[in-house]
């Protein structure tokens, strides 16, 4: 941009910069939380980079053109007003959990403004997807010793099925509670890692932005993105099954590689198989739903 055209603009924008560097510093006790939050937590980090990436490869694969269109029309205007709504109404009740969708609500205002009104679509689908990791991020304390035992019960199911004899102790220690899952008097720590909570959430994320996309009816959309999550707790469970099959086998010098190897191939197939089966997701035309079948 020549030293002209910068001053123009300039003159142009200076007022909806200034409002939105005003919104960052309103809203930066919650992006600090929640970038703090991210970073302390692993299966978080994961799952933010996953989001990132699958953002990346949907404008790519689909095509899409962004650019910066400075739009501070009605729709930005509005969603930052009611973003600040909100914000008046956390610091007088107090109710926090009202921060994060205003903050929702800032960003979503913020990217109508630099790409424009006719990429609503796409910031829609981006801002459901953060807004669903805002909420997982909140939630997961809470759901990891839920997780825990839907990981163990569940795996150990498979393995029974395996043959194996399967038993499951909850102990505790000067480090708190531990789960154990025994396989043939094997022991195998149940962690907070092998709760299944990365996977879960990355295949609920990576479903969520691309049935928020899609034109896709809202019956079917809210079916695929339970299919995903579904999706996520049964690859978990594949790889804890995979990873107790193989011990034995590797012995435990080879563990740690192993597990890694495991962990890392099913997380990642897991989410392929995610982006396959939404991307190849077909509404039947009218054509196709008049077939009879013979």
């Amino acid at each position: 941009m020549s030293p002209n055209k910068t001053t123009a603009f300039l003159q142009r924008e200076w007022i909806p910069l200034l409002i939105y560097a005003a919104t960052f510093f309103t809203f930066l006790p919650i992006l600090h939380w929640l970038t703090g939050r991210t970073l302390a937590e692993e299966q978080l980090r994961h799952a933010f980079v996953v989001l990132g990436m699958a953002g990346v490869f949907l404008v790519v694969d689909q095509r899409i053109s962004l650019r910066l269109n400075w739009d501070f029309g009605a729709p930005a205007v509005g969603l930052l007003a009611a973003a600040y709504a909100g914000a008046v109404l956390t610091w007088i009740t107090g109710w926090a959990f009202v921060a994060f969708p205003s903050l929702i609500l800032a960003l979503a205002s913020f990217l109508l403004y630099l790409l424009g009104r006719s990429m609503a679509r796409v910031v829609g689908a981006f801002l459901g997807a953060f807004g669903a990791y805002t909420a997982l991020a909140i939630f997961l304390p809470a759901l990891d010793w839920p997780l825990r035992g839907v990981a163990a019960q569940g795996s150990g199911w498979f393995l029974g099925l395996l043959g194996k004899e399967i038993d499951l102790r909850l102990l505790s220690n000067e480090d708190g509670p531990q789960l154990l899952l025994f396989a043939n008097d094997q022991p195998f720590l149940v962690a907070p890692e092998c709760n299944g909570f990365g996977v879960l959430t990355a295949s609920l994320l990576l479903s969520m932005l691309l049935v928020l996309y899609r034109p896709l009816p809202l019956v079917d959309k809210a079916l695929l993105v339970f299919t995903a999550g579904i999706c996520g707790i049964l690859f978990n469970f594949i790889r804890i099954v995979i990873i107790v099959v193989l011990a034995p086998v590797v012995g435990l010098d080879n563990y740690y590689l192993m597990h890694e190897i495991v962990g890392t191939i099913t997380y990642y197939s897991c989410l392929v198989f995610i982006w396959w089966l939404i991307q190849g997701f077909r509404i039947p035309t009218r054509a196709t739903k008049d077939l009879k079948v013979a």
